[in-house]
């Protein structure tokens, strides 16, 4: 038949590609007007304003980073102190114990000098 001729001849490999371009891109413009034509009231709106308050959310843990990192260092230094006083606690206790061994041997001299002035 020579329609099935003609429309063969019209559906070469090229120009059926180029046919399936065109309607995908018709169809994706065709969705794009819809979408605008049919947009939600205040979709717009909402958006900028959970933009703004992520924005408000990284400065926030921005903040909250800088106070993290400064009590950190305040840690560090509560550490230092620590180590500082337990060391010296030790050396008083070191200290402690020298005294109450030299005041019982001051203790028992002067036992021993009332048992001799008696």
């Amino acid at each position: 038949t020579r329609s099935g001729g003609l429309i063969a001849s019209l559906l070469t490999p090229n120009r059926s590609m180029a046919i399936g371009v065109f309607g995908l891109i018709m169809t994706g413009a065709f969705f794009v007007m819809l979408s605008q034509w049919f947009e939600i009231p205040g979709l717009n709106d909402q958006i900028e304003d959970l933009e703004d308050q992520v924005d408000r959310l990284e400065e926030e843990v921005n903040n909250l980073e800088e106070q993290n990192d400064r009590f950190e260092d305040l840690n560090d230094q509560l550490n230092s102190s620590v180590a500082e006083l337990e060391e010296q606690n030790e050396m008083l206790n070191a200290s402690n114990a020298l005294f109450k061994d030299l005041n019982d041997e001051l203790n028992t001299s002067v036992t021993e000098l009332d048992f001799v002035f008696q």
